[in-house]
């Protein structure tokens, strides 16, 4: 492990920060604080382009992600290939940020941060991926033509691991200046002197005091190489310590797998994500132990064996992984998570699989001795993967390989290719209007003219609602206050019978635009159900009116006819918990469960109520 400290902190050809560069980097994290203040005081105060969702989404990225950069990458302010560097990545990341702004924008209720949450975390990551490249053509004279793929892995690798020891630096700096300052302002006001305390919650403030923090971590990740060196060497140590035993445990699991079956592992509903995550956690002590690839094992043999045998069948992970992904692409067809989770999946597949080929090769040269490098194409397997990875990140990003896009096509193949009667199945009508941003309300209205659609009326009527409706998940509150009182024929119109259900009569409507509770299924592009089932087993039809329109969570109305008047008798919320449940009760099947033998207990109005349970017989 020793080897660290002789030979990855030299290769990196980094020379020590200047007076300037150190200043730049504190004044550039500064002006970054200041930027995401003029943010947020342009929306709030409607100053164009802030006020716009565009200007919005373009400035957020630049200021979030190129400085950032700069400060990391920074060897010299006279480096003309430092400004041209950040210029290609200012054009770059406006090309993605106005794409990503034109998608999450278009039509009323788009819920934008169905787009902009997976963009923004996908360019961070991609971002910090990429990272290790342009710091290395900073701090490499020669720097191999200027192809990535020709960079000095050893170099590459000090960057991977400063950067992250760096942001954790800056993350601590940052939680320590504010604990300080916060003590700084209560310390004060207890003798009466509250200005501090009011200057430190100030808005300007916080966003200097924040930048300020942020930027002394950061030249402190990348100034102390002491501090640095030792926190890598402990974390190192740990992750040496840890990845035997992780070995061991992907070892079992492989081995109790053919006496299981993967039946168990379907049921779960989460079997990818604990997959992807031992191989997450793999790969990281991997490299940790590692490093360079270059240098021997540092486990007795049998140890070193148990943990080859290990990445070994590393590949069969990413493989189940796969299976169970394609297994519910299959069921339910592409949806952007599971987009993600394919790209994911992929990245960790080629690490694993280029790791046991490492394996395989040194297993014919010496994988009993021990002799030699312990995995010498590590190397190689991690430049190709991280660029791989970068570049799919950066096309998911685009146009080119926009994950709504595919994920809206994928359903309408699904929707054409479904029989009659079962079309509305293939399409979620909700992830389409609100969720998949403009190309779906695109695609929703164009779905609207299809003769497919309105081949039938049921989903004719439940497309119309959905373009109509400005709220994925509408507030019943204000659906009351805002809601134009609704006609007797526009309830009769808005509100739709399931199967099997009578049809009420006339004078039940004219109840309903009555009823203020019932005012969310009477406003335009609501999703209610009219059921009628007998529920208090007198002979008559009851009327339950169900508001599908919150997703899974359900609420209905009951009424029933009283001396020949309608009257509102109860309510009922109850989860659907999966679509399957809420397809049941768009085909009207209800089950009516008998009360229970015995009366409810309550030994004072504000005492719970207790149930009486049969003792077994």
């Amino acid at each position: 492990m020793n080897r660290e400290d002789n030979s990855s902190l030299k290769v990196s050809g980094r020379a020590p920060l200047g007076r300037n560069e150190r200043a730049f980097i504190v004044l550039l994290a500064l002006l970054q604080g200041l930027l995401l203040y003029l943010a947020e005081y342009g929306h709030a105060h409607a100053i164009w382009p802030l006020s716009e969702l565009y200007g919005q989404v373009c400035w957020y990225t630049l200021v979030l992600t190129v400085p950032t950069l700069m400060m990391f990458s920074l060897q010299s302010l006279g480096q003309g290939r430092f400004w041209w560097q950040s210029v290609l990545l200012i054009v770059a990341y406006v090309a993605l940020a106005i794409w990503a702004a034109r998608n999450a924008t278009g039509a009323p209720g788009l819920e934008a941060h169905a787009v902009l949450f997976p963009f923004g975390a996908s360019l961070g990551l991609g971002s910090f991926v990429l990272l290790p490249y342009l710091q290395w053509r900073m701090s490499v004279e020669d720097a191999g033509g200027g192809w990535p793929w020709r960079a000095s892995y050893p170099a590459l690798f000090d960057h991977a691991w400063q950067n992250t020891l760096a942001l954790a630096f800056a993350g601590v700096t940052v939680g320590l200046g504010w604990a300080v300052l916060i003590l700084w302002g209560e310390l004060f006001k207890l003798i009466d002197i509250r200005f501090f305390h009011d200057l430190f919650r100030e808005k300007p403030f916080v966003y200097l005091a924040t930048g300020l923090f942020f930027g002394l971590g950061v030249l402190i990740g990348r100034t102390q190489e002491k501090p640095v060196r030792i926190a890598r060497q402990i974390l190192f140590a740990l992750f040496a310590g840890v990845l035997p035993v992780l070995s061991f445990i992907a070892l079992l699991f492989i081995v109790a797998l053919p006496f299981t079956g993967l039946a168990p592992l379907w049921r779960t509903g989460h079997a990818t994500f604990i997959l992807a995550s031992l191989l997450v956690f793999q790969i990281v002590f991997l490299n940790a132990v590692v490093q360079d690839g270059q240098g021997p094992s540092p486990y007795p043999s049998l140890v070193r064996r148990m943990v080859s045998a290990a990445i070994l069948v590393s590949p069969l992970y990413a493989v189940l992984a796969l299976y169970a992904l394609g297994l519910r692409i299959g069921q339910y067809g592409w949806t952007p998570e599971r987009l993600w989770g394919v790209l994911a999946i992929l990245g960790l597949g080629v690490h694993a699989l280029g790791y046991a080929l490492a394996i395989v090769r040194r297993w014919r040269v010496a994988f009993w001795t021990g002799e030699g490098a312990w995995l010498p194409g590590l190397a190689r397997v991690n430049v190709w993967a991280s660029l791989g990875l970068v570049g799919l990140i950066f096309l998911f990003d685009s146009p080119v390989l926009d994950p709504h896009r595919i994920s809206i096509q994928s359903q309408l193949a699904r929707f054409e290719a479904a029989p009659a009667g079962e079309r509305e199945k293939a399409l979620d009508l909700a992830y389409l209007r609100f969720s998949a941003g403009r190309q779906g309300y695109e695609a929703l209205q164009a779905l609207a003219g299809m003769p497919l659609v309105q081949e039938e009326s049921e989903l004719t009527s439940r497309v119309r609602m959905m373009l109509e409706r400005t709220e994925r998940y509408p507030s019943r509150q204000g659906a009351v206050l805002t809601a134009e009182p609704a006609n007797l024929t526009q309830a009769q119109e808005r509100i739709r019978l399931a199967p099997g259900a009578v049809t009420p009569e006339e004078d039940f409507y004219a109840f309903l635009v009555t009823q203020a509770s019932m005012t969310p299924c009477l406003a335009p592009g609501s999703d209610c159900l009219l059921l009628s089932p007998d529920v208090d087993a007198d002979g008559e039809a009851d009327m339950l009116l169900c508001d599908l329109s919150r997703g899974h969570w359900v609420r209905c109305e009951l009424s029933t006819r009283e001396n020949g008047e309608w009257r509102r008798v109860g309510q009922a919320e109850f989860a659907a918990s999966s679509r399957a449940g809420g397809d049941e009760l768009r085909e009207g099947r209800l089950n009516l469960e008998p009360p229970s033998r015995w009366w409810r207990l309550r030994l004072g109005a504000d005492e719970p109520v207790v149930e009486i349970n049969e003792a077994p017989r």
